[in-house]
C-alpha cells in the first residue's frame, strides 16, 4: 500500500447497519473515501452484537495501520454510544427516519450484483450456503476493484485493506455455481476411498495460494480445495441441489433481494454453529427485477 494513501487518509469514517437477505439477518460496513465494504452474518441485533462488530472492523483498519474515529448509524446504534466512546470511538446517530446513505447505497449495490449473478446459475431454488456464497463473491469482487470514488485509481479497496492483490491466475479458475470433481486428499493414498466428489463451486477461499471452497454435493457442507477439474453442470445436480434448499424447510428458497436492508460464514468441516429460527421473508423470484 502506498504510503501516501495512509498519510492523507489515515483517519476512517465509518458507516454501518443492520441488513437481511432472504431474513437472514446481517451486518455490514462501508468506509468513506476508502470504500472499502465488508459484510458479517450475525445471530442478533443485540447491544453485544453491535459493540462486536464494530470492533472487528475497527481492528481490520488498525491492523493496516488506519484510525477510525467516528462511526455513522442509525438511531438503533445509540444503545452503544458510551461504549464506544471510551473507547476513543465517536458515534453519529442519525435521527428518526434519517439514514446513512453510503451504506444503504451499498447493500443495494451488494443485492444488485447478486440479482445479476443469481441470472447466470441454472438453479431454481438456493440452499443458504450458496445464497451466502453469493453474497461473498459479490463483496469480494467489489472490493477488488478499484472505485471511481476512492482514493487511488490502480488499487482496489480489498488490496489496500486485505492486501489482497486480484489475480487471474488464482481468482478466476472457475466462477461460482460451477459443477467440478474436487480432488480428495487422501491419507492414506492407496484405499478404496473415492479420489473426487461432486461440489458446487462458492468462489475463492481467500488464501494466498489460490484454494477455493466447495459446496459438498454428499454431505452439504463447505470444503477447501487446492485441485479440482470443472464439468458441465447435469441435470441431476441441478435437482440435488433444488432439494438441499428443499430439505433446509427455509422460509423461501428463491432469493429475496428486495431493497431491505450480508457475510454469514456457513459451518465448515470444523465448525458447528447454526442460525437462530429466520424471520418470516417474502417469496419474490429472484429472477425479476422489479
Amino acid at each position: 500500500m502506498p504510503q501516501r494513501i495512509l498519510d492523507l487518509h489515515q483517519a476512517v469514517t465509518l458507516c454501518v447497519d443492520f441488513f437481511y437477505l432472504d431474513g437472514m439477518c446481517c451486518f455490514g460496513s462501508i468506509s468513506r473515501k476508502l470504500q472499502y465494504g465488508s459484510t458479517c452474518g450475525v445471530t442478533s441485533r443485540e447491544d453485544d452484537i453491535r459493540i462486536k462488530c464494530i470492533m472487528n472492523e475497527v481492528l481490520r483498519y488498525k491492523n493496516r495501520g488506519f484510525t477510525v474515529n467516528i462511526v455513522l448509524s442509525d438511531a438503533e446504534f445509540s444503545s452503544v454510544k458510551q461504549s464506544l466512546q471510551n473507547t476513543g470511538i465517536r458515534l453519529n446517530a442519525t435521527s428518526a427516519s434519517e439514514h446513512v446513505g453510503e451504506i444503504e447505497r451499498f447493500f443495494r449495490f451488494l443485492k444488485e450484483r447478486i440479482r445479476a449473478l443469481a441470472s447466470t446459475l441454472p438453479f431454481s431454488k438456493y440452499p443458504k450456503v450458496l445464497k451466502l456464497a453469493m453474497l461473498k463473491y459479490a463483496t469480494f469482487w467489489i472490493n477488488a476493484l478499484p472505485r471511481k470514488s476512492g482514493v487511488s485509481n490502480d488499487l482496489g479497496p480489498g488490496t489496500i485493506l486485505d492486501g489482497i492483490e486480484p489475480d487471474f491466475n488464482l481468482h478466476c479458475k472457475v466462477p461460482l455455481g460451477t459443477y467440478c470433481q474436487v480432488h480428495e486428499e487422501n491419507v492414506p493414498t492407496n484405499t478404496n476411498a473415492p479420489r473426487t466428489i461432486g461440489a458446487i463451486c462458492l468462489g475463492p477461499s481467500g488464501n494466498l495460494q489460490g484454494g477455493y471452497e466447495f459446496l459438498s454435493l454428499s454431505t452439504g457442507r463447505i470444503v477447501k480445495r487446492r485441485a479440482f477439474t470443472e464439468l458441465p453442470m447435469p441435470t441431476e445436480v441441478v435437482d440435488l441441489v433444488d432439494r438441499m434448499a428443499e430439505d433446509e424447510h427455509h422460509n423461501s428458497h428463491a432469493l429475496d433481494v428486495t431493497l431491505q436492508d450480508f457475510s454469514y460464514v456457513y459451518p465448515d468441516d470444523s465448525d458447528t454453529t447454526t442460525l437462530p429460527d429466520d424471520p418470516p421473508s417474502n417469496d419474490n423470484d429472484m429472477h425479476d427485477d422489479s
